[in-house]
């Protein structure tokens, strides 16, 4: 048969078009988007290891959590562009709230925390206790003489 293709030659063809069609291109599994990166540190400078910053994106209300790591640094990729609040928060500091970070391609800005030592609540143990009064008993255990209490006051 002159003149038509031969069914297997039309059965590849096909299945290099399904192939094409059917498997992702490399191009669509980029990251896209933008990304803000800090660090978190106290007033003195120190490095915050495992503080928590929450990104929220102003206008759409898109909320990303992420956590400092032993650095004190953290990275929150595939960000829109547009306006933020973040709010970093650690174990005995005041949290901090920044908002209007405008994020936009190709802008880079430091976005350093920098956290105030908070109020530390930590329960107070007293150790020993009242002198227990025998209340059984008349007997003084002490006593004191009339020079002494003249003294006081």
């Amino acid at each position: 048969m002159k003149g038509h293709p031969k069914p297997n030659r039309v059965l590849a063809i096909l299945c290099l078009f399904l192939l094409a069609v059917a498997v992702p291109r490399y191009g669509d599994a980029q990251v896209s988007g933008l990304t803000m990166s800090s660090a978190v540190a106290d007033k003195s400078g120190a490095i915050l290891a495992g503080a928590h910053i929450l990104i929220r994106h102003q206008e759409t209300g898109t909320q990303i959590n992420v956590t400092a790591n032993d650095a004190g640094s953290y990275t929150a990729p595939n960000l829109e562009p547009g306006a933020y609040e973040r709010t970093a928060s650690a174990a005995r500091f005041f949290a901090v709230v920044q908002n209007g970070i405008v994020l936009t391609v190709g802008h880079q800005q430091p976005l350093r925390f920098n956290l105030n030592v908070g109020a530390v609540a930590e329960p107070i143990e007293v150790a020993g206790g009242v002198p227990r009064v025998d209340l059984e008993s008349s007997t003084l255990s002490e006593a004191e003489n009339a020079e002494t209490m003249c003294g006081c006051p």
